[in-house]
């Protein structure tokens, strides 16, 4: 189990391996630093960590459990700044790592890594005057982007063309913000706001409308896939209580 503590108010935290079965905690352990995306490697022989320097800037390691920390690994981040935010997860069932590196409110870029075929990483956005929210599903990188769409459009990206000019519009730019987006059961959930309140919008996979989802008028409402061919819709307003439901 990996666990962190942190004591009083910084952010900076420790982070520490425990053998659950024996109920005491490894020599290994990350001292007090800002990290994220802190997780095991597929065999829990090591551990994948950024740790965020607040003089050098953020970098993705690899701690080889029993090893020396000083050795371990950068497989991603050199160069970035200290003004930079990295974060990174596996998709794709594992066959693919993403890498976001966030400069401020300004704009972020989108990196792929191939990890099942030796780890070659991708350039999807970089340098760009926009924002992007990538995830893979059902083996396709989608992405909700405000470039050349100031309220958001919804793009997928072939990785053996990931030039912009190659992506896939599958939900144009609207008059309302694109806020957020769920892909379950082969439909897509486009989550918009409209007069200062949330509505959705249901859509095919190709991007066909489909319909809309019926919510209270003026409230505030998110939907994303609970597993197992479930979804959660949680809907919240001025004058009701948060309430989630499964659809």
């Amino acid at each position: 189990m990996i666990y962190s503590i942190r004591d009083g108010g910084p952010d900076e935290t420790s982070v520490h391996i425990r053998d659950l079965a024996k109920s005491t905690d490894l020599p290994d352990s990350l001292p007090w630093a800002l990290y994220d995306a802190v997780s095991f490697d597929k065999a829990a022989k090591g551990v994948y960590y950024v740790h965020r320097s607040r003089n050098i800037g953020p970098r993705f390691k690899y701690h080889r459990l029993g090893t020396d920390l000083a050795k371990d690994s950068v497989l991603f981040g050199d160069g970035l700044p200290p003004t930079a935010f990295l974060n990174t997860a596996l998709n794709d069932g594992g066959r693919s790592r993403l890498y976001t590196v966030g400069y401020g409110w300004a704009r972020n870029d989108v990196f792929v890594q191939d990890v099942a075929r030796g780890g070659k990483i991708t350039t999807i956005a970089k340098d760009m005057p926009a924002h992007f929210s990538p995830q893979f599903i059902d083996g396709r990188l989608w992405m909700r982007t405000d470039l050349d769409a100031p309220k958001g459009r919804l793009v997928t990206v072939d990785l053996k063309s990931p030039a912009p000019a190659a992506w896939k519009t599958v939900i144009p730019e609207t008059d309302d913000v694109l806020d957020a987006y769920a892909i379950m059961e082969g439909r897509i959930y486009a989550t918009y706001i409209h007069d200062a309140a949330n509505r959705i919008a249901v859509f095919s996979i190709d991007g066909r409308r489909e319909g809309e989802l019926a919510i209270p008028p003026f409230s505030s409402a998110t939907i994303r896939d609970h597993g197992l061919g479930k979804g959660l819709l949680t809907i919240s307003a001025f004058t009701q209580p948060t309430i989630t439901y499964a659809v």
